[in-house]
């Protein structure tokens, strides 16, 4: 209830309360998850796209067999964070309820889709279930976090890093066949690039 002061964990000196005491923004939690999808964001985009790289000690059987499902499973890395830090702020709001009822909804989304999917699609299937349970936890820890009266400027937060990275898969996808080395500097360089104007705007 907004009406109520709820007690807060410990770590709770990492928020801040609005005039009204009600709302709580976790500033630093903020500032930490823009910083950190800075590297994260291209550092999966990069594992995505060069995967065969990644994977060149496997026999072409297993490269094969093995490759989709690992592009598939590491775009999950970044809903793992998200998740993470969202839930970390509802514990420290002391909002109990919402970390039970997002990881119960998550479970349950993974034990519907897992018996559609891995049977159709094999490890594709059971990869594609454990991204899409993540990304809808990080759906209704976003809503009950704002329903809780939690500001939560996601969008502040990830979008010059989600720009810059869909650049970076962009400037990926055409320089595919180019040498390691080229790939890799020209990925960081259009990447740093898109990034640095991204924000030179937002001033």
């Amino acid at each position: 209830m907004l009406g109520k002061k709820q007690p807060l964990n410990k770590s709770a000196t990492m928020c801040l309360a609005d005039n009204s005491g009600q709302i709580f923004f976790c500033e630093s939690q903020f500032k930490n998850l823009r910083t950190i999808s800075i590297f994260l964001l291209p550092f999966v985009a990069f594992l995505a796209f060069r995967a065969p790289d990644i994977l060149f000690f496997l026999s072409e059987e297993a490269l094969e067999i093995l490759t989709l499902p690992f592009q598939i499973i590491v775009w999950a890395i970044i809903f793992v964070y998200y998740d993470i830090s969202l839930l970390e702020i509802a514990w420290v709001l002391n909002k109990k309820r919402i970390i039970f009822s997002t990881v119960l909804i998550g479970t349950m989304s993974y034990l519907s889709l897992i018996f559609y999917l891995a049977p159709r699609y094999g490890l594709e299937g059971l990869c594609t279930t454990i991204l899409i349970s993540l990304i809808i936890m990080f759906i209704f820890t976003s809503l009950y976090l704002q329903k809780a009266g939690v500001k939560i400027p996601l969008y502040k937060s990830c979008e010059k890093p989600v720009v810059a990275t869909m650049g970076l898969a962009v400037v990926l996808h055409y320089v595919n066949s180019f040498p390691f080395i080229f790939i890799l500097l020209a990925g960081f360089i259009s990447y740093s690039l898109i990034l640095i104007t991204t924000l030179a705007l937002d001033k």
